[in-house]
């Protein structure tokens, strides 16, 4: 009979343990999920900083890639001018030393043309001088030859 009477202080013992453990359970199952929540709250406030200092970053970049581009544009603009005026500059001062080397050269043709002018006339003047002096040789030698011939006769 003493075992019917310890039937139910156990049984109500069992109940006991059974309910403080499901308690402690749910108590422990309750601070679980805090911090898994806190943990999540966290997770989602870091991965909200991450994306908005990426943002902040791509946007910088973003603008400074701009930036450089920009000024890239500006100097290859510039190059390109500097490199055209040269380009100008050269064909200009070349086209002027082609135009001075053509005068040179028409220059030098027409002095030429007189020297060749002036020898021809000196040369025309010499043969000139010397058919006289040829002539007037001939003309005296051939009197002489006619005073001996008529000597001779």
């Amino acid at each position: 009979m003493a075992l019917l009477k310890i039937k139910p202080q156990i049984a109500k013992l069992l109940t006991k343990a059974i309910s403080k453990t499901k308690t402690i359970s749910e108590a422990e199952e309750k601070k679980q999920n805090a911090k898994t929540e806190r943990a999540n709250a966290d997770a989602k406030r870091l991965i909200a900083e991450i994306k908005l200092k990426a943002d902040q970053k791509r946007e910088l970049y973003s603008q400074i890639i701009s930036k450089v581009k920009s000024e890239s544009e500006q100097l290859i603009s510039q190059v390109r001018t500097e490199a055209q005026e040269t380009i100008d500059s050269v064909r200009a001062e070349s086209a002027e030393k082609e135009k001075s080397y053509e005068e040179r050269i028409s220059q030098i043709e027409a002095d030429a043309k007189r020297s060749i002018v002036k020898e021809q006339a000196k040369a025309q003047e010499t043969i000139s001088a010397l058919k006289a002096e040829t002539d007037a040789k001939s003309k005296t030698y051939e009197e002489e030859i006619a005073k001996i011939r008529a000597e001779s006769e």
